[in-house]
């Protein structure tokens, strides 16, 4: 993992009636732990129907994003 990514996990609730229910916990980590658990981008999913996306994103400035 690079020096300016962390890693980001949402939670999605897709049985869920209404649009605003779907997205139950976003949350951001960085460390060496998640770096040897989660190697790339990651779905998970329960019985329950909530489905669970950890993905490593890179931090950048504004400048930056506009160049691309």
């Amino acid at each position: 993992m690079k020096k300016n990514e962390i890693f980001v996990q949402v939670r999605i609730d897709t049985n869920a009636d209404l649009i605003t229910n779907h997205i139950i916990d976003i949350q951001a980590f960085k460390g060496d732990y998640l770096d040897r658990k989660y190697a790339g981008r990651v779905v998970e999913q329960n019985l329950q129907g909530i489905v669970t996306v950890t993905m490593p994103v890179e931090i950048t400035t504004k400048k930056r994003r506009l160049k691309k």
